[in-house]
């Protein structure tokens, strides 16, 4: 029985895009950046694979306009996503009055903020008054933050679909967030792992939505799930990065009796490091990577194909911005031989579904 292991190092860039300029990023990339400030970093398995070898790794180009997670998996998984909207001015006040009646709620802030800074800020507001903290970022996100003990996050949940289907009607937004929190001072307000998506959703099938109809069973971890439909996809129960790969750890050796792909996004690296230009923090969150990996890769059965690639940049040393950085990004393909492919410069993340179909439905 086949299987693909599809693993996103979430930001791991690999210097800019051609039209970074556009996005003002020129000079961006993660990789070499880190490997730089910390030249001693001990990544071997990833160094065998080719990563660190420019003339021999794989490299992706993204085609879609944006620069995030939902469109960077949308189009490694087939389908190039539009240009999302942005708002830096927070959203228009017909979307937050529409919003509010739907809900029966008051709303506070309305602007760009970071998140665990803006619960600090307004998170005993939010308990006083019960409004509920919504934000944005430079990403096209609908965020709405609410204490756990006020709004349980089921109705938080529910609040969020309703803001997914107002801006639904007229406005191309990437995501809609919740964000739950708990405690009930600044110092002890702490976002909860309770996090849930409502991405934009194209009305094109996925690579995901092929799969499924194969009969091809499909494994991942909440961001996959959240995005690409919770119903498709297996639950792998995790909530950071150490949590997945035990997890893939464990998985690996178990006989399946289905065709499967796992598909696990490492979101530590972009929400812990990149955004926080942690630069150490994401070196040493790829040396515990690449330790995985040297025990994940003996595992690989005959029939198993491994990917490692990224969804876009997230620079931990570039101080203009805290936002994602508009850059190419890694490929590896490799199997039980752990050998890896020669793929070259792929343009279009699109190739990546490509070569998944390819193995599963081909019998290439």
């Amino acid at each position: 029985m086949k299987r693909v292991i599809i693993i996103i190092i979430d930001g791991l860039g690999v210097g800019e895009a051609e039209d970074s300029h556009l996005f003002g990023d020129c000079g961006a990339n993660t990789l070499f950046h880190i490997i730089g400030k910390y030249p001693d970093i001990k990544i071997p398995c990833l160094k065998r694979l080719g990563l660190l070898d420019e003339d021999f790794r794989g490299t992706l180009i993204e085609e879609g306009p944006n620069k995030d997670t939902l469109s960077g998996l949308m189009e490694l998984m087939g389908v190039v996503a539009p240009k999302f909207e942005i708002f830096p001015n927070g959203f228009p006040k017909e979307i937050i009055k529409r919003f509010e009646d739907a809900t029966g709620r008051k709303t506070i802030w309305n602007l760009p903020a970071s998140g665990t800074e803006i619960i600090k800020k307004l998170g005993r507001e939010h308990l006083e008054t019960g409004s509920l903290i919504v934000y944005t970022s430079k990403d096209s996100v609908f965020q709405v933050a609410a204490n756990e003990e006020k709004i349980p996050p089921s109705v938080l949940y529910y609040y969020c679909s309703v803001a997914r289907e107002i801006l639904n009607e007229g406005y191309i937004v990437g995501r809609v967030i919740a964000r739950p929190f708990i405690g009930k001072s600044k110092e002890a307000f702490k976002r909860t792992s309770r996090r849930r998506d409502y991405p934009y959703k194209s009305n094109k099938e996925t690579l995901i939505d092929k799969l499924s109809k194969e009969g091809i069973l499909i494994k991942g971890n909440r961001i996959i799930r959240d995005i690409f439909g919770r119903k498709l996809i297996v639950d792998i129960p995790s909530n950071n990065n150490r949590e997945a790969l035990k997890w893939l750890l464990k998985e690996i050796e178990v006989e399946h009796i289905r065709e499967t792909m796992i598909f696990i996004d490492l979101e530590d690296f972009d929400s812990l490091f990149g955004h926080r230009r942690d630069i150490k923090g994401y070196k040493i969150a790829l040396e515990e990577f690449d330790q995985y990996l040297e025990e994940i890769l003996p595992k690989l059965k005959k029939d198993d194909l491994l990917i490692i690639t990224a969804d876009h940049g997230n620079d931990p040393t570039f101080l203009s911005h805290t936002d994602h950085t508009r850059e190419k990004v890694p490929l590896i393909v490799t199997d039980y031989t752990r050998s890896p492919r020669k793929t070259g410069i792929l343009r279009g993340f699109f190739n990546v579904a490509a070569i998944i179909e390819n193995f599963f439905i081909k019998n290439d």
